[in-house]
């Protein structure tokens, strides 16, 4: 099985001013349609280990929605791919948690 990096963003700990629940910019994960699974990574933070967040999909002109049923992700968390997370161009970081310090997400797919 072949592991690529598919995304990177960089978070802060704490929702933005402003913002309901955001706490990065966007990114997107188009290139993992033959993805098996996805693994979530988290880096670049004093306590990567404590530090869980959820994935939310940026609505244009509408109201946005949390990924993975809301479920918190942490560092080396696997989840699904599905027509939702692929096709969704505007990912977000949101809800973090366990840190105040910026820190990175970056996702992975397993491939065949």
């Amino acid at each position: 099985m072949q592991k690529r990096q598919l995304a990177s963003v960089l978070s802060s700990g704490h929702v933005q001013h402003g913002q309901k629940h955001r706490s990065s910019g966007n990114f997107n994960m188009k290139i993992a349609i033959d993805a098996l699974y996805l693994e979530w990574e988290v880096s670049e933070s004093p306590t990567p280990h404590v530090v869980t967040f959820e994935v939310w999909v940026d609505i244009s002109l509408g109201i946005d929605k949390p990924l993975f049923d809301g479920q918190r992700l942490k560092i080396g968390d696997k989840t699904r791919t599905t027509d939702e997370n692929i096709d969704a161009r505007s990912l977000y970081i949101a809800n973090p948690q366990g840190t105040d310090s910026n820190f990175l997400v970056t996702v992975y797919g397993y491939f065949d």
